[in-house]
């Protein structure tokens, strides 16, 4: 606690009204917008104290579903996004880049953090307004992945071109530091992902094993975990935490699936113990060429998207074995969020329909028709993420 001389009461006075003007009281957007720079003069002797609120005031939660898609125009790239409320595109889709891929929503400012491969860039899209923010960070050589540590409030971007993470100040939208060297050559990074319980972010690797990286000195930590046999014929891809039994699943994939059409190559998923750092159990048997993966808070279970033969698989974390059976959603499904708490459904994306799917978690079944996304039939939505607001 901060101890002031009777003759500063003024000051606490303050800056309580302002508070409570900035968090929801009073719809002021322009005294929180002041008030978030404002240092309280107090003489020398006395502390001075920093007050920051949220650099845009919000008057209303996003609530939305963020969908990254994609499509070449004459030989261009173009970049999008649509937005998803209750079940139904908002609007037409945001411009972003040549190639939007990765998406991570930042509970600390409300901004959806958007990747874009072939520029090189992050985006960063108001989630409450649904519009672009500031201009394009530049990153590293094809940035891929994106996910958000509220340890320091970073966002963590995966370059595959250049074998590198590369860290964003979220307060001022610039790159911190030089970037992470984590790979080499074949060996890039691919997915990442947080884990709250060791406050470690999770790289997955090109030469199939995951490396994590301590948030607080931006260093890799440990040895790399081995989480398939190097090289052909398998592939890792996502990665995503279990908050129950605070583990990481990796997805695996075959890449005989798509060289002997007649053959039938389940891919898996791995079980990464965080404790220790060390594969636990056997491969996960799911659908063929699993990639993205997602928690459900609603069912406990993990949601693995198999992208040739769509459909999604659902882990039961206690006893890490698959659950009913595949649930069919669209052509070439690629990754999977939830809106949780609004509703129990995980959505996701097809690629090869340029559509969402939803699913019910309770019942594990398709609900409602495939929500189109994009500026075109020909589009091809990739990434996912929700806002859920303050």
């Amino acid at each position: 606690m901060i101890r002031m001389k009777s003759n500063r009461v003024t000051y606490i006075l303050a800056i309580a009204s302002i508070t409570a003007l900035c968090f929801g009281y009073l719809n002021v957007e322009k005294v929180c917008a002041e008030f978030q720079v404002m240092r309280v003069a107090v003489p020398a002797t006395h502390v001075n104290v920093n007050v920051h609120s949220h650099p845009r005031p919000h008057a209303t939660a996003c609530r939305r579903i963020y969908v990254t898609g994609f499509e070449a125009i004459r030989g261009v790239g173009h970049g999008t996004i649509s937005v998803i409320a209750s079940n139904t595109v908002l609007g037409s889709p945001i411009n972003v880049g040549q190639d939007a891929v990765g998406i991570a929503y930042n509970p600390h400012n409300y901004d959806m953090y958007v990747v874009d491969d072939t520029g090189g860039t992050v985006s960063m899209i108001d989630g409450d307004r649904g519009t672009v923010v500031g201009s394009p960070i530049n990153v590293g050589v094809g940035a891929h992945a994106i996910a958000y540590s509220p340890d320091n409030n970073d966002m963590y971007v995966t370059n595959e071109g250049d074998g590198t993470v590369s860290v964003i100040d979220s307060l001022h939208n610039t790159v911190a530091g030089s970037p992470i060297k984590v790979g080499y050559n074949d060996n890039y990074p691919i997915d990442i992902a947080y884990n709250p319980d060791n406050h470690y972010m999770y790289v997955t690797m090109g030469n199939n094993t995951v490396i994590a990286i301590n948030p607080s000195s931006n260093t890799v930590v440990g040895s790399p975990i081995k989480v398939a046999q190097l090289g052909y014929p398998f592939g890792i891809n996502a990665i995503a935490y279990d908050p129950d039994n605070k583990d990481m699943y990796v997805s695996i994939d075959d890449y005989r699936t798509f060289e002997d059409p007649s053959g039938t190559y389940d891919g898996t998923v791995s079980v990464i113990d965080s404790f220790h750092n060390t594969v636990v159990g056997s491969p996960i048997n799911v659908g063929q060429f699993p990639v993205g993966i997602a928690y459900s808070p609603h069912s406990k279970d993990m949601y693995v998207v198999n992208n040739k033969d769509g459909t999604v698989s659902v882990i039961n974390p206690s006893s890490n074995t698959v659950i009913g059976s595949p649930i069919r959603v669209g052509n070439n499904p690629d990754y999977v969020a939830g809106d949780y708490p609004d509703s129990y459904e995980m959505y996701v994306t097809n690629r090869g329909d340029g559509t969402v799917s939803m699913i019910n978690s309770t019942s594990n079944s398709v609900v409602g028709s495939p929500i189109r996304v994009g500026n075109t039939p020909g589009e091809n939505p990739v990434g996912i993420a929700y806002c859920s607001g303050p």
